[in-house]
């Protein structure tokens, strides 16, 4: 069993600002989520209850041991994180995608909702 350790992000927000420098959106807000709202939905919303068992998650950090696989393989292999968020949110449809035409990346955020952009 191999473990891949991937990008690690130590206070969790080095991910929101790779999505702001990927989106070219330097300056949206960045907030915690509310875990408050969360627990007093719970009842009513079932994940809500379900994100509440698996808060744990953003409280603790877990980091998988990728040692045996740097042993196999000598290095591990990473795409740069901007790539990484790029590709995500491209494939997810949340990003319009290069754009052949103009040469230049269309980093134009949409909906998220599926649709074509």
């Amino acid at each position: 069993m191999f473990h891949f350790g991937g990008h690690w992000f130590e206070a969790g927000i080095e991910l929101a600002h790779a999505i702001q420098r990927v989106v070219g959106e330097p300056k949206p807000r960045i907030r915690r989520f509310p875990w408050a709202l969360a627990y007093a939905l719970s009842p009513f919303v079932t994940v809500f209850g379900e994100m509440l068992e698996l808060r744990y998650l953003w409280q603790r950090p877990i980091r998988l041991d990728n040692t045996k696989l740097v042993a196999f393989l000598g290095t591990e292999p990473h795409t740069p994180i901007d790539g990484a968020v790029r590709n995500t949110l491209e494939g997810l449809r949340c990003l319009r995608a290069l754009d052949p035409a103009r040469g230049a990346e269309q980093a134009e955020a949409t909906a998220c909702n599926g649709a074509a952009p």
